[in-house]
């Protein structure tokens, strides 16, 4: 039996049974100080979980690890022997280093400095038990031959003893480090040494759940970063997610999918029959074909068709998806993606009509190379390659305004200046150009084109342009519903009306008066060639311009000449002017219209 008595007076307890008086002080002191360490070790116990339940609610609360780690910081120096300072480390990701986690009685300065301490064996301390597992104590640094690099810092924050600790994980994976450290030498007591190694595992426990705390966290963030970006992605392809459970026939919808096709969300998935109805009548059959191969193969698929929205829009859709088979054979699920491809289908057979145009522009276009071709030989034959030549690059010239343009039209000035480029160091001194910004119909730009090409060509061979001395005005504008354009040379040699008629006269006199079903005037003054071309522009193009199909017709034949089209008798005009009506017919044809738009500009 314990009795509590006061140790301080002496005294003494004699056996009476045996008449023997022994002296029992030892035993009875000892009882009492093994009460005291036992309640001692019970008071530091539940302090510890007290500093666990602390800290572990602190993670919970989303704090971070340092502030997580101070309670059992503070427990720490609280249960070991002396006046004692603490820091806990922590391993980083790369297992390379150990940054500085928290501290009781530390100095800020000493911890940033020590933060990334490198983990490696010929460091002291912390450093080497992180790498090798086990604790390290160092009764006096000054003596230490590891603390040799370090002993300066040590003695700017008075620590002369170190005592390091590792933190294992269950899994034996080292999590961190304890450090004590004192301002003298100590050596540690084995009721240190336990109360550490406890401590540390509650280290150990705390750590791990806030790694997997922040593991978690990050995963929730990647898979939320994941699905919107997913949302994303879908919103900009017009598209939507789904899923089916073939075992519980169950349809998921993401919210995309309703929004496609008009359904509304409110009601849910609706069923196969209300869908299958949406799907117009001639591609229903293919899609439900499609649907049941796919379920019976298994694996990907794919098919499209077009559906009428709830609200009477039609539009076409794609599904594409994955069927997942048991062993059996029996579907077991399906997922994918339904996609709006309405826009992708109208660029299709925009890109398909542009196809037959450009094959029927290139045949229309090869058919005036060989027109031009014949005719030059037939009537030029001595300057054949170079009059065939300089046509085909004035017609090429023309085409490159066009395709600069998107073939919306050739701003009239653009078009003189690409045709007086020979020319070009005299534009604005003895060429003068002037007019307001008109813009014109590319079957009018290849007319007028080819007109001032021949004007410049005879000009510079024989009219104004071919003295030091001549002068040309080019000018054009509006008149009302009438579009006026005017070549005047003067102060050049004396002209006279040329004997034989070669294909450039044919083409100045004919060609734009057929192509624009305008009047041209041509005459040969003495003073110098003049020619005018008035033709109506009653109907403009809007700003973007507009195009539509285009109608085939027939190919020149083997004598060059084209049969007549768009009313023009084939036996009235020669085969040039058919080539040139034909040039005409490969744009939208509209005889009495030949500007897209009009600016006031003038230069000269």
């Amino acid at each position: 039996m314990l009795i509590a008595i006061d140790t301080s007076i002496p005294m003494s307890v004699t056996d009476r049974s045996s008449g023997d008086e022994s002296p029992l002080r030892a035993v009875v002191v000892g009882g009492i100080d093994a009460e005291k360490r036992m309640h001692e070790t019970l008071r530091r116990s539940e302090r510890r979980l007290a500093a666990q339940k602390q800290a572990l609610e602190l993670a919970v609360s989303g704090a971070t690890i340092g502030v997580v780690l101070s309670p059992v910081a503070e427990e720490t120096r609280k249960q070991v022997s002396g006046d004692a300072r603490v820091a806990l480390y922590i391993v980083d990701p790369d297992g390379a280093r150990l940054r500085f986690g928290a501290a009781a009685g530390m100095s800020h300065l000493y911890t940033s400095a020590v933060d990334g301490f490198e983990i490696r064996p010929t460091n002291p301390a912390c450093g080497k038990v992180a790498f090798t597992g086990e604790r390290i104590i160092v009764e006096d640094v000054t003596t230490d031959p590891l603390w040799e690099p370090y002993r300066a810092l040590a003695q700017q924050h008075s620590i002369c003893a170190c005592w390091s600790f590792p933190i294992r994980s269950v899994a034996d994976k080292i999590l961190g480090t304890i450090a004590i450290y004192y301002d003298t030498p100590r050596e540690p007591r084995q009721e240190d040494i336990d109360a550490v190694e406890l401590l540390t595992q509650t280290a150990a426990l705390i750590i791990e759940r806030h790694k997997a705390a922040e593991e978690r966290a990050a995963a929730h963030e990647r898979l939320r970063r994941s699905e919107s970006r997913l949302r994303l992605a879908l919103a900009g392809a017009r598209a939507g997610a789904w899923e089916w459970d073939a075992g519980t026939d169950d349809v998921v919808w993401s919210p995309e999918i309703f929004a496609i096709t008009g359904l509304a969300s409110e009601a849910g998935v609706p069923g196969f029959e209300t869908y299958l109805a949406m799907i117009e009548d001639k591609h229903r059959d293919k899609a439900v074909s499609d649907l049941k191969a796919a379920l019976g193969k298994g694996g990907p698929f794919t098919t499209e068709f077009r559906i009428r929205r709830t609200d009477g829009a039609v539009i076409w859709l794609s599904i594409s998806g994955v069927v997942d088979h048991v062993e059996t054979g029996k579907p077991l699920r399906a997922y994918g993606i339904l996609q709006d491809i309405t826009e992708r289908k109208a660029q299709e057979e925009q890109i398909h009509l542009l196809m037959r145009e450009v094959n029927h522009r290139s045949k229309n276009m090869l058919s005036l190379v060989q027109v031009i071709a014949r005719q030059t030989a037939a009537r030029e034959p001595e300057d054949f390659i170079s009059c065939f030549t300089e046509r085909i690059q004035a017609l090429a010239a023309s085409q490159d305004l066009l395709i600069r343009n998107e073939w919306q039209g050739v701003d009239v000035e653009d078009l003189v200046r690409a045709q007086l480029a020979h020319f070009v160091d005299l534009i604005g001194s003895r060429i003068v150009i002037a007019g307001p910004r008109l813009r014109l119909k590319p079957a009018s730009a290849q007319a007028i084109g080819l007109t001032l090409h021949e004007l410049a060509t005879n000009a510079g061979k024989y009219g104004a342009l071919s003295t030091d001395a001549g002068r040309v005005d080019v000018s054009w504008g509006t008149d009302g519903d009438t579009l006026t354009m005017s070549w005047t040379e003067r102060e050049g040699p004396p002209v006279s009306k040329p004997k034989r008629r070669g294909f450039g006269t044919t083409v100045i006199e004919t060609m734009a008066n057929h192509s624009l079903d305008g009047v041209v005037d041509l005459a040969y003054a003495p003073s110098g060639v003049t020619w005018r071309l008035a033709c109506q522009q009653r109907t403009r193009l809007s700003a973007g311009g507009s195009r539509s199909m285009i109608a085939p017709f027939p190919q020149a034949s083997e004598s060059g000449d084209l049969p007549g089209h768009l009313g023009i008798s084939s036996l009235a005009l020669p085969s040039l002017i058919k080539a040139s009506v034909r040039l005409v017919s490969v744009y939208p044809y509209e005889p009495v219209t030949c500007l897209v738009s009009e600016t006031s500009r003038v230069r000269a």
